[in-house]
């Protein structure tokens, strides 16, 4: 009889168990659909659509899919757009010491079209989330991100007398080591995103 009892007593533990957790799930998805989606857009040139029209570029026709499709009912988005044209992913420590001297700022930010190197992707992924926290946000919940061919150029790829060996380990650099260190950064100051490279 005991057993029995407590055989039943653990089964509505569980069970309670269950519907609380389930419960709670509900509350807690429930609460995030609640509040605006967070995309955040890093980066050169590619993701900012240089030349495009707004309406164009893949940020906004994603977007777009984010607001009306992507969650089965229409959602609140919120569109931080810290992209730009020439764009790197690091600032160059070269370039970077040049700043210092001049008494400038890498966290600058020119009008987007403007062909310069900072503020790198990094210090987009930064200041980003200095500005969700100042806002009282976690983060952002989907980042966009395209880097590295500003920092090897385009000219560099496709000169055919180019050093392949040197392209190759620029590459390595930039798109490997360097992205690496930006996608790190971005997981650790954005804990909840998806990260599209």
């Amino acid at each position: 009889m005991i057993n029995l009892a407590k055989r039943n007593f653990f089964a509505s533990l569980i069970c309670a168990s269950f519907v609380l957790f389930f419960f709670g799930q509900l509350f807690t998805n429930a609460a995030i659909a609640q509040r605006p989606y967070e995309f955040l857009v890093v980066g050169d040139s590619l993701v900012w659509g240089q030349g495009l029209e707004e309406k164009d570029k893949f940020y906004t026709l994603t977007y777009d899919w984010l607001r009306t499709q992507a969650f089965g009912d229409p959602r609140d988005v919120h569109l931080t757009v810290k992209a730009h044209s020439g764009s790197t992913v690091k600032f160059h420590p070269d370039e970077a010491e040049k700043y210092r001297k001049a008494g400038r700022d890498e966290t600058f930010f020119f009008k987007p079209e403007v062909n310069v190197s900072f503020p790198s992707s990094l210090k987009q992924i930064e200041v980003a989330s200095d500005e969700y926290r100042a806002a009282g946000k976690s983060g952002a919940d989907l980042i966009m991100i395209t880097g590295c061919i500003t920092d090897i150029t385009t000219s560099r790829v496709y000169d055919p007398k180019g050093d392949d060996d040197a392209l190759r380990r620029e590459a390595q650099q930039y798109c490997r080591d360097d992205m690496y260190d930006v996608l790190e950064r971005a997981a650790e100051l954005h804990t909840n995103a998806l990260i599209d490279l």
